[in-house]
């Protein structure tokens, strides 16, 4: 291996570059298998039990979050209730409190019923808010777990969002069950506030994925699907506005020859064991294994990337085509990102949470530049 370099050195950005346009071509080469069901298989969540947390359009992209509520416990009761009951009454579904639960209505003090009634109030207000709460922890949780799962399989998946469910059962095949349109997203933690958010990528480009999957089904009008009204229309489109509805539409209209039920503004999915074939807007998150045309745009990603003016090759490349040292990767670091940082393990080709972290880096600080170039 050639011996150490920096990261803005043109030999070494050829080096990397060589190597990713290598990985590119050999997965172009590989055979392709067509995947009609996108979602069974995979981990995925379906945006309608989400609407409430969809985010306006913004500079920062990001589509929606989810705050965090910690659990709360129940309002401590007065000290004129102490010879009355033991319950605490933590379970905000539990039934509301009522005076014959701590005794006979006539055995019972008039301070003591008042009490109870300021409290079992105060109670109400609690558990009413606990279980809305609920409501949000669970669209929190399902983001988390989705989140941690995209971060351990980084290497091998993609986390998208899809738009368009066409729901198809097919004579002596498989039912189709897969988005006509992806785009890729990112799950990400407010480090001061723990809100989860799924962003969108700086320029969002809303991708067809109908001709990789429906090429040999006989429904499918491939020569209409090909009409270039159905590329162009999907130019700097907002995932969830009217115009995607309207391109699914159409699509319904001039690619399917034979039923399909078109309700292509609905957000709820179709049953997969419908008979009746339908399309729906149906957004989902989804982390599925990269196929051959998701490896090939996460190359050029990567080519784009070391393809900007003064790029700098990331460790992660750089150590695969350098003789790297412990101390080299420190200070690789160090010049990539601008700030220390301590290295967790010892592997010798640096942990993946370091390579996540100084990828991330290097992008936010690419997009910043891209940003200023383009005002």
């Amino acid at each position: 291996m050639p011996e150490l370099s920096s990261p803005t050195d043109p030999e070494v950005i050829k080096l990397t570059t060589g190597l990713i346009t290598y990985l590119r071509t050999l997965v172009s080469r590989s055979p392709q298998q067509q995947t009609r069901d996108a979602l069974t298989p995979n981990p995925h969540a379906w945006l309608y039990s989400y609407q409430a947390f969809i985010q306006p359009p913004s500079d920062d992209g990001t589509l929606l979050a989810v705050e965090h509520l910690p659990v709360t416990g129940p309002p401590p009761m007065p000290p004129e209730l102490d010879d009355w009951t033991e319950r605490s009454w933590d379970d905000p579904k539990e039934p509301e409190p009522m005076l014959d639960d701590i005794g006979e209505a006539g055995a019972i003090p008039a301070g003591v019923k008042a009490a109870f009634r300021r409290w079992a109030h105060t109670w109400r207000t609690w558990a009413d808010a606990e279980q809305q709460a609920d409501s949000t922890r669970e669209c929190y949780n399902k983001l988390e777990e989705l989140r941690r799962q995209a971060t351990q399989l980084a290497d091998t998946h993609e986390l998208v969002l899809g738009l368009g469910l066409l729901t198809a059962p097919i004579t002596d095949n498989p039912t189709i069950y897969r988005h006509l349109l992806t785009v890729d997203v990112t799950i990400d933690l407010d480090p001061e506030t723990d809100a989860i958010r799924v962003e969108l990528p700086t320029q969002t480009h809303l991708t067809r994925e109908d001709l990789d999957f429906l090429s040999n089904i006989g429904p499918f009008r491939s020569e209409r699907a090909s009409a270039q009204y159905f590329d162009s229309a999907l130019e700097d489109l907002d995932p969830f506005s009217d115009q995607v509805a309207a391109w699914l539409d159409r699509w319904r209209r001039n690619c399917w020859n034979g039923p399909l039920e078109g309700k292509p503004a609905l957000w709820a999915p179709a049953d997969k064991e419908t008979s009746q074939p339908s399309l729906r807007l149906a957004p989902a998150l989804v982390l599925r294994k990269r196929d051959t045309g998701g490896q090939l745009a996460f190359y050029d990603r990567i080519l784009a990337f070391l393809r900007q003016p003064h790029a700098a090759a990331p460790i992660g490349l750089a150590q695969l085509v350098l003789a790297l040292g412990p101390d080299d990767r420190v200070r690789w670091l160090r010049e990539t990102t601008g700030t220390d940082r301590q290295i967790a393990g010892t592997d010798p080709l640096l942990p993946l949470a370091d390579l996540r972290w100084e990828f991330k880096a290097l992008y936010a600080e690419s997009r910043a530049g891209s940003r200023k170039r383009s005002v």
